[in-house]
């Protein structure tokens, strides 16, 4: 079995499961674990496109890794995350949420394929440090994405230009965080996903900045999907 089956495999197992289980959840929870699901789908995905241009192309591994794999990326993720907002229409905060475990998924998957790649040389240090910075900074991609969709959805003007610029900014941030990791200021791009992580999280707990998550129409809302 080669390494590309095995990321197959064990990305079905995992979806297979976690599936089940939605079945027993309530609607906001559903649509939680349906957005990782996508995610992990999307990782699978990526990792297909991502060795097909590698292949087809001969391109580095260190060009892919900085510039090509998060254009791919954030393109595909980007495709769950629109697709899940305008099917759900939730407010601020559903969007934000359900965005958000769109990226954490894609994080599993990804974790999948690095973990079979490094098997000789992985350890429970470089493990954790990989979930935390890469699954913080592909959730906080989708994230930006997420929000840009709901401001394009719920705003008169400039709709496309919205969601465009939180493509970009996703693309932006993603490509930044992968070309820290080929240098020596490989600690500074762990750290940086979870400096925003917590920026975000303070920012968001502001009173002057609530409606940024939570408006009246969460609110009404807020009882049903509860």
């Amino acid at each position: 079995m080669n390494k590309a089956h095995m990321v197959y495999y064990i990305s079905l197992c995992l979806v297979l499961p976690i599936s089940m289980l939605c079945f027993y959840l309530e609607r906001r929870a559903r649509r939680i674990i349906v957005s990782m699901i996508c995610g992990v789908l999307v990782g699978v995905l990526a990792f297909w496109i991502n060795t097909f241009i590698k292949n087809t192309f001969g391109i580095d591994d260190k060009y892919l890794t900085m510039f090509v794999a998060p254009v791919v990326e954030e393109l595909l993720k980007f495709i769950p995350v629109i697709a899940v907002h305008f099917i759900v229409k939730k407010g601020r905060r559903g969007s934000a949420a359900n965005a958000y475990s769109v990226g954490l998924g894609f994080c599993v998957s990804e974790n999948f394929f690095y973990l079979i790649t490094s098997l000789d040389t992985a350890n429970a240090l470089w493990l954790i440090m990989r979930c935390i910075g890469t699954g913080v900074m592909h959730s906080m991609t989708t994230t930006v994405m997420g929000i840009g969709i709901y401001s394009a959805r719920t705003s008169e003007k400039y709709k496309v230009l919205r969601i465009v610029a939180s493509v970009l900014v996703a693309m932006a941030f993603h490509i930044t965080f992968n070309s820290l990791l080929q240098t020596p200021l490989k600690a500074v791009a762990v750290v940086l996903p979870i400096i925003v992580f917590i920026v975000l999280f303070v920012v968001l707990k502001k009173e002057n900045l609530h409606k940024f998550l939570w408006d009246e129409s969460d609110s009404k809302k807020k009882a049903q999907e509860e």
